[in-house]
């Protein structure tokens, strides 16, 4: 049985739109995807997220060089395993739909992607970026930083046992637009997530 929902019916006539604005998304990540080395060796995750306010979108973060050496993004990482609280993440093959630049279309692509963070509760703070792709100007949202969002806690947080959330307002504050327009090489740092120095032994971690 079914009774008419007209707010259904009329949002069925929309596309999900893409992250376009700088700031916090209370969401849940869909799926995180390996990205594979690059020709200089450099990798990294893709988060894939729907925000409860019904934007999507994929989100890359490159994690380490082709040396093995970390790049800022892999603070964010482990900002987001804090906030997921998951200890470690394993890789695991799967099929998922991708762009294909020769189809110009989605397809079926044979991926590794990590289980552990899909479907979990998640905020993501974002910053819009302008740059130039192939010659033309585009803007793509940056993932900086990640809180859990039923609390709103910052993974430093977590890891401290806070009772009282007090970071993610201030965190929000230094959100801007930017731009990489003018600048040559080089890879855009993510900004810090304000963590503390590691916590030293397992049992202190409080998940």
């Amino acid at each position: 049985m079914y009774e008419l929902d007209t707010k259904l019916a009329t949002e069925a006539d929309k596309r999900n739109a893409r992250i376009t604005k700088t700031g916090p998304y209370s969401g849940t990540i869909i799926r995180a995807v390996a990205i594979p080395p690059n020709v200089n060796g450099t990798r990294g995750i893709e988060i894939e997220f729907k925000a409860d306010s019904g934007e999507t979108d994929r989100l890359p973060l490159y994690t380490h060089k082709g040396s093995g050496e970390g790049l800022p993004s892999l603070k964010v990482v482990n900002a987001i395993m804090t906030c997921a609280k998951v200890r470690s993440l394993t890789e695991k093959p799967a099929t998922v739909k991708r762009w294909d630049r020769d189809a110009q279309a989605e397809v079926d692509k044979q991926v590794n992607v990590y289980p552990e963070l899909e479907g979990k509760p998640m905020g993501l703070l974002i910053e819009m970026e302008e740059s130039e792709y192939e010659g033309k100007v585009r803007n793509r949202p940056v993932l900086v930083g990640a809180y859990e969002p039923s609390g709103r806690f910052m993974a430093s947080e977590i890891l401290a046992k806070a009772t009282k959330p007090t970071q993610l307002d201030k965190f929000i504050a230094t959100l801007r637009d930017r731009s990489q327009l003018g600048r040559k090489g080089g890879t855009p740092a993510a900004a810090s997530n304000g963590s503390p120095k590691a916590i030293e032994f397992d049992d202190d971690i409080p998940f």
